[in-house]
């Protein structure tokens, strides 16, 4: 059983690692490390990336001869800023324009980053990339997150708009996405491949979709129709988006029993102590506040704790914290893997 999940768990590295042309690979953050710093707000510098990039592509459709339908624009938007890995201008932008206050700074290189991080020890076949945290509207995330907005959305996006041609109402087309979307993270770019089952990049992934809806649905869209073509209507404003659950020492992981073995010691030894700080404290009141859980989270949260699948309170540290080590549920991805 131990050679067959192992065995799995090495053919999809490698089959990950041969996508190069996928939108997101596995990428993952330790936002605990920046729980005690300071980071400025990038809100303004983000909102005029998206709504610049914006711009640029309807200015190109309204230059082309033919009509393009409103349901295609945001996905030629999500496929300019963010087509794939190699060549994402979104991420680009994040990591080279000064105005975007990034924690660890550039200067700290992956290597340094990675063993400062939760996943210093290392995990046989696992190599994460590491990507910086940044804070957006009041709200810490990863700058991965953002690429599973602009990448993995994509495809929920396409599912729920072949839900809707099909006869689907709104919430039966959003929980065939979201349902999608939880089996890719548990199997192709979360659990299965480097251990950590990521809340917060399903949530991006949800809002994503959310973002992509609001081009053309709605009485708040972002487009209207003109005689020369498609105009900008509103505005994009990320803090309509970005929420509590994008930060992943809120929104908390779910870590499969070996990447588990590894993290929780650091956890407990490191992070236990910095969980009543003022400054940690402040910032869960505040999301406290102003959580309200999506569709998608709603949706899990439902059809997985009744199942014991994935279960987020076994390891969060108001849960661990108190003298007695986590012990990670026999059941979730470890369950699926025989």
């Amino acid at each position: 059983m131990a050679i067959r999940v192992w065995a799995t768990r090495v053919v999809a590295v490698i089959a990950l690692t041969a996508l190069w042309e996928a939108p997101v690979r596995a990428t993952e953050t330790d936002q605990f490390l920046s729980w005690l710093v300071e980071i400025e707000d990038s809100l303004d510098a983000l909102n005029r990336f998206m709504n610049e990039e914006l711009g640029v592509l309807l200015r190109r459709l309204r230059a082309e001869p033919r009509d393009v339908e409103c349901s295609r624009v945001p996905m030629l938007y999500y496929e300019q800023i963010f087509p794939n890995m190699l060549d994402s201008r979104i991420r680009r932008h994040l990591y080279l324009v000064a105005e975007i206050d990034k924690f660890p700074s550039a200067e700290m290189g992956y290597g340094e980053y990675r063993n400062a991080s939760l996943y210093r020890k290392p995990l046989f076949p696992y190599i994460l990339p590491m990507a910086r945290t940044i804070e957006v509207g009041g709200i810490r995330l990863g700058t991965d997150k953002l690429g599973h907005m602009l990448g993995l959305s994509r495809y929920y996006y396409r599912r729920y708009h072949r839900g809707r041609r099909r006869g689907e109402t709104v919430d039966e087309a959003l929980a065939r996405a979201v349902r999608w979307g939880a089996r890719a993270e548990s199997k192709i770019v979360g659990g299965l491949v480097d251990g950590v089952f990521s809340y917060a990049d399903l949530e991006a992934n949800f809002q994503g979709l959310q973002l992509a809806r609001r081009f053309c649905e709605g009485t708040e869209r972002f487009l209207e129709s003109t005689d020369s073509g498609w105009r900008q209507a509103r505005v994009i404003d990320m803090r309509e988006f970005i929420n509590p659950g994008f930060d992943e020492t809120y929104n908390i992981n779910y870590y499969t029993r070996f990447r588990w073995h590894r993290v929780e010691p650091i956890l407990l030894e490191r992070y236990c102590p910095q969980l009543q700080s003022q400054f940690v404290q402040e910032r869960f009141e505040r999301y406290r506040a102003i959580d309200r859980p999506s569709f998608s989270r709603r949706l899990l949260q439902e059809e997985w704790q009744d199942r014991g699948r994935f279960v987020q309170a076994k390891q969060r540290l108001e849960n661990i914290c108190d003298g007695s080590p986590g012990t990670p549920v026999e059941a979730g991805i470890e369950a699926d893997d025989g």
